[in-house]
């Protein structure tokens, strides 16, 4: 059907579009003040700088004068991260200030780490994830989605479970929650059991962060541990989206059905009403020139991604197309996400328009800027950890843990993570543990990959409390959702997620993640 002829169509879907405008900004309304954590400033933000000062000040014979700047550096910014008594972006910058005025690293090797090819692929692939949220694509898979699973309470968990977590491996958790949110309250009226709805809307909370778990740009935390390897263990291989995948896929293959029958355990079996779904479905109308567009430019990065990189299968290898180069090392991901980035600025919502698929005026203003500096203030980090050889100390005062079985010390660092995650970002947590993570794998003779793989995941396992992450907060914002609820369901998941990723890790790290 030509353009022209879909008029009523497009005036269904722009009236769509505005109902879910409306719903998204009250559900943003409610959500702001539940996912800013609560801080108790004026002692947050002076307790920074004294840590730092007493640190630094502390007789330590075993430390020298650099590395223990260093780890004063790290104790200021984890404080500042952890309380979030200023932004998280501007504790990130504290690592260009102090380590040049502390004799630590110069200015120009500190702010390279601000510039880091994993902050280019999560730029390019956060705006590629905009095209998508733009044209609607994306609202139009996940009811297509939903309405294949069936109209029963417990199918209509599985579907809201399943369909969060796969659109949270390419968007942004925040983003999906709220875009999930108007179909599941839909749903959750038409519901006649109480129970089912909490559980529906817990299906897209936690869909949401274990989603992320599989792909490199699904959740930030990936794209830490792939920045910051190399930096911590120079003779650590770099991790490609195609060797994430292999890693991250199987812990949401196990983590979901998981999830899944924790969720639907009680509830009926009887059928449903799928009417609210159908509605939105046929408010859409016909997939439009730029969805069409957006679907083929998103189908050919992520193959881009997955393909760039040798695949390494235990005994069996799988080329990339890199290896087609002259040299493969002068690529990474970041070029095929700035590409599609080029792309969606250039090629035109549909024939004859002169609108692009992404504004890039628009992109920018929705650009989250701060967890781009947040990633450089952990390269940064990083980089002053090694440079000053706060790694190797930190190894030694591991050293006692040499005879500890690695089933054993996996769980115990799976365990931690789980409960700091819950606390405070899974960015800056991942943030936090890697370096010590990568001084332990030293200690355990163990491979790095291993312990920080583990870490990255238990950094997206927070499900317990709405200040844990926004997707807890914002269906808890909703009011379907109480505290008690999210806190019993959570909690039960958290534990489970814990053993199960650390089995994981032991069965299947090994074969799939990089080895030096």
């Amino acid at each position: 059907m030509p353009e022209s002829a879909r008029g009523g169509a497009q005036a269904s879907g722009e009236t769509a579009a505005a109902i879910w405008g409306c719903r998204r900004k009250q559900i943003q309304r409610v959500s702001r003040p539940l996912v800013k954590r609560v801080q108790i400033a004026s002692l947050s933000l002076l307790l920074g700088p004294a840590a730092f000062a007493a640190v630094a000040a502390w007789p330590l014979p075993s430390l020298g004068g650099p590395a223990k700047l260093v780890l004063a550096v790290a104790v200021w910014m984890a404080i500042w991260w952890v309380t979030e008594a200023v932004p998280l972006a501007v504790a990130s910058l504290l690592p260009v200030v102090l380590f040049p005025l502390l004799d630590i690293r110069g200015v120009r090797e500190v702010t390279p780490n601000y510039t880091n090819h994993m902050v280019f692929l999560f730029l390019g692939g956060f705006v590629l994830a905009h095209a998508v949220e733009r044209s609607g694509l994306h609202r139009r898979l996940a009811l297509a989605a939903l309405a294949a699973m069936g109209g029963s309470a417990r199918r209509q968990v599985w579907a809201f479970l399943v369909t969060t977590a796969l659109l949270s491996m390419w968007l942004s958790n925040t983003a999906t929650t709220l875009m999930m949110l108007p179909i599941a309250l839909g749903v959750a009226e038409r519901l006649d059991q109480p129970r089912a709805a909490v559980r529906v809307l817990l299906a897209i909370a936690f869909g949401a962060s274990i989603g992320g778990v599989g792909t490199l740009v699904g959740t930030p935390p990936n794209l830490v541990l792939a920045g910051m390897a190399p930096r911590l263990v120079p003779d650590l291989p770099p991790i490609g989206f195609g060797d994430w995948m292999l890693f991250g896929l199987p812990v949401v293959a196990v983590l979901l059905p998981l999830a899944g029958c924790l969720l639907v355990r009680g509830l009926a079996r009887d059928a449903g009403s799928l009417e609210a779904v159908a509605e939105a479905r046929r408010a859409l109308g016909p997939m439009t020139t730029r969805e069409r567009r957006v679907a083929a430019l998103f189908a050919a990065t992520a193959t881009a991604w997955v393909t760039r990189s040798r695949l390494h299968l235990g005994i069996v290898e799988i080329p990339g197309w890199s290896s087609l180069l002259p040299d493969p090392k002068l690529v990474s991901d970041a070029v095929p996400a700035i590409a599609a980035t080029i792309l969606a600025t250039v090629v035109r919502a549909s024939p004859g328009s002169k609108e692009p698929l992404v504004s890039w005026n628009e992109a920018q203003r929705s650009l989250p800027w701060g967890i781009l500096l947040l990633f450089g203030g952990g390269f940064a980090l990083a980089d002053g950890v090694h440079a000053a050889g706060l790694d190797g100390w930190l190894a030694a005062r591991l050293s006692a843990l040499q005879s500890v079985p690695l089933p054993a010390a996996l769980l115990a660092v799976v365990a931690m993570t789980a409960v700091v995650t819950n606390l405070t970002s899974n960015t800056a947590t991942a943030t936090l543990l890697l370096p010590v993570m990568a001084a332990l794998a030293k200690v355990l003779h163990a491979p790095p990959y291993l312990l920080m793989g583990a870490t990255t995941v238990a950094a997206s396992c927070a499900f317990v409390l709405p200040v844990a992450t926004p997707p807890n907060a914002i269906v808890i914002g909703s009011e379907r959702v109480s505290v008690r609820d999210l806190f019993r369901e959570g909690l039960l998941l958290n534990t489970i997620a814990v053993f199960a990723v650390t089995a994981l890790v032991l069965g299947i790290g090994p074969y799939v993640l990089p080895a030096p």
